[in-house]
């Protein structure tokens, strides 16, 4: 899934676009068939459940393709009959079978909260930047339970820096040249807190970069934190 969004600074959505793509690596022997069902709206209404499933799958979320593109083994006029995805996949070699444009469900909090802030105070520069993941709870069909999902995970922000800072984050090492990495510093933990209070330990000044959780260090590839 391939999602876009312009976020404007007040935290509106003003465009978003999203894409599926599907891959398939098979090793075969033979020319099987293979049939991908898709949740497709215009299947609604017309699932098999298989014997030896105990409980059947219910499909909650129907959706409307748009702008289809298939890979040339695909039979695109059982597609159109009976929406099911039908091809033969050539053996050991990665293709993608289609992608596809789906429309993203409206008025919904977004997944992922982005908000960063730059200061220039002088010769000082300050860049902070704040991400928060929206969790929601989900509720099974049928049951009264309900289940806490989050919707992303391994998380990259990229921030572009201006090329005259680059050897800021930048540190020569053994073997070259290497990235400056950052320095976790949990919130509500201090060390050495009585000798801070007594004055037998020196503040210590602030790290370059400094996160609360996962890493951070500059990515020459990107030209960005």
């Amino acid at each position: 899934d391939e999602y876009q969004a312009y976020v404007d600074k007040e935290g509106f959505v003003s465009n978003q676009q999203a894409r599926v793509r599907m891959f398939c690596l098979a090793f075969v022997s033979g020319s099987p068939v293979l049939e991908i069902g898709l949740n497709d709206r215009r299947r609604q209404g017309k699932e098999i459940v298989r014997r030896k499933d105990i409980l059947p799958m219910y499909t909650e979320r129907w959706i409307r393709f748009e702008n289809l593109d298939f890979h040339c083994t695909v039979d695109k006029k059982s597609f159109e009959e009976e929406q099911v995805v039908r091809l033969s996949p050539p053996d050991g070699t990665f293709i993608e079978i289609c992608r596809f444009r789906v429309r993203p469900p409206k008025n919904r909090e977004k997944p992922l909260i982005v908000k960063s802030l730059m200061k220039i105070a002088g010769s000082k520069i300050e860049i902070r930047i704040d991400a928060m993941v929206a969790a929601h709870q989900q509720r099974a069909k049928g049951t009264n339970e309900s289940i806490r999902t989050i919707p992303c995970e391994d998380i990259v922000i990229r921030f572009p820096i201006p090329e005259a800072w680059i050897y800021i984050f930048r540190e020569e090492r053994h073997w070259g040249v290497g990235s400056v990495h950052s320095k976790t510093r949990r919130p509500g933990k201090v060390k050495n807190l009585k000798d801070k209070i007594l004055g037998a330990v020196q503040q210590t000044e602030s790290t370059l970069i400094e996160v609360a959780i996962g890493e951070a260090k500059y990515e020459h590839v990107f030209r960005a934190l």
